[in-house]
C-alpha cells in the first residue's frame, strides 16, 4: 500500500467518523427536546450514544493509520537520505 493512500484512508476515516458524531448528537438532541411523551425516544438516545462511541473508536483508528504513514514516511527518508 503506498503511503499517500494511508494518509488518504486515514483522514477520510476521522471525516466519516466526525460526521457519524455530528448525526448522533443531532439525534440526541432532538430526542432530548422531543420530551418524554414518545416511548422510543429512550431507545434512539441510546442507539446514538452506541453509534457515537462507534465513531469514536473510528476516529481514534483513522489518527493511527495517519501516524504509522507519517512515521513510515519518515523512515523511507531517512533509508533514501542513507542511500544517497
Amino acid at each position: 500500500m503506498e503511503i499517500g493512500n494511508s494518509f488518504h484512508n486515514g483522514a477520510q476515516a476521522i471525516q466519516r467518523a466526525e460526521v457519524g458524531m455530528g448525526n448522533s448528537a443531532r439525534t440526541i438532541a432532538s430526542q432530548s427536546a422531543a420530551g418524554s411523551d414518545d416511548q422510543s425516544q429512550p431507545q434512539e438516545i441510546t442507539e446514538a450514544l452506541v453509534n457515537n462511541i462507534s465513531h469514536e473508536a473510528q476516529a481514534a483508528a483513522g489518527a493511527r493509520v495517519v501516524e504509522s504513514a507519517s512515521e513510515s514516511q519518515e523512515t523511507l527518508g531517512q533509508i533514501v537520505d542513507t542511500r544517497a
